[in-house]
């Protein structure tokens, strides 16, 4: 495909879906199979299913193992963008998200 670059895959996915059912994960594996340069980036962290933790972690059912692995962000709220909240109110938010679910107690800091 003329618009795939091999520098760099990066998905974009719901933390509720199995990640390796996303086009871009297909797409990729087709050109890049063994995951050296993919990275995910998973959105709506707050509506994660059970077993995100292993996910993120590349363990399990629904994961994919990549060298440089995830990063799971909180997306913001319709209402904090309606009330101007800062950016970096809305990042302290974010980690006090991840420190408040047990479900990332054991993933990675850099994967938040």
């Amino acid at each position: 495909m003329q618009h795939i670059m091999s520098d760099l895959f990066r998905h974009c996915t719901f933390a509720s879906v199995d990640f390796t059912t996303s086009e871009s994960m297909k797409l990729s594996q087709e050109y890049h199979p063994k995951g050296d340069r993919q990275l995910i980036a998973v959105s709506k962290i707050d509506k994660y299913d059970k077993g995100i933790e292993d996910k993120l972690r590349g363990l399990g059912p629904g994961s994919m193992s990549l060298r440089l692995g995830c990063v799971a962000v909180l997306n913001r709220l319709q209402e904090e963008i309606d009330q101007k909240i800062s950016f970096n109110e809305t990042k302290k938010r974010e980690r006090d998200f991840f420190k408040r679910h047990k479900a990332f107690k054991h993933v990675q800091d850099t994967y938040k």
